[in-house]
């Protein structure tokens, strides 16, 4: 995203603004996850921030409380789906690079025998 200001104090200030801006909208997704009961990843960054952009011009005519419930009624909704496992190797067509080049052998890999919430295993 490009910074419009002209000046370094500007700068500074936009940055500051864009910060203060991506910390609310992920406020506001923490606490319609803790509402719902879902972990914050599954909530839609994209999609809470279109709920904002559409609810911040009601929000003078109420009762802050109110329009925050509402609002997080409305995020809760913006779920993620699942995601789909990954199966295609990890390859670059680039000709100098750290990865293994892409050949004709990379165009049908052998599928997965099994979800990769079973392959793989995390050690907390």
């Amino acid at each position: 995203m490009p910074v419009r200001s002209k000046t370094p104090a500007g700068v500074v200030q936009e940055v500051y603004g864009l910060v203060l801006a991506y910390y609310l909208v992920r406020r506001v997704i923490r606490d319609a996850a803790a509402t719902a009961s879902v972990d914050p990843d599954r909530v839609s960054f994209a999609g809470t921030l279109r709920v904002l952009w559409c609810r911040l011009p009601e929000a003078p005519g109420r009762p802050p409380a109110d329009w925050y419930q509402d609002l997080l009624r409305e995020v809760r909704r913006q779920r993620l789906g699942a995601r789909r496992d990954r199966w295609y190797p990890r390859v670059i067509k680039r000709k100098m690079s750290n990865w293994g080049k892409k050949r004709a052998e990379h165009l049908h890999p052998p599928q997965p025998t099994k979800p990769f919430r079973e392959a793989a295993r995390v050690l907390i």
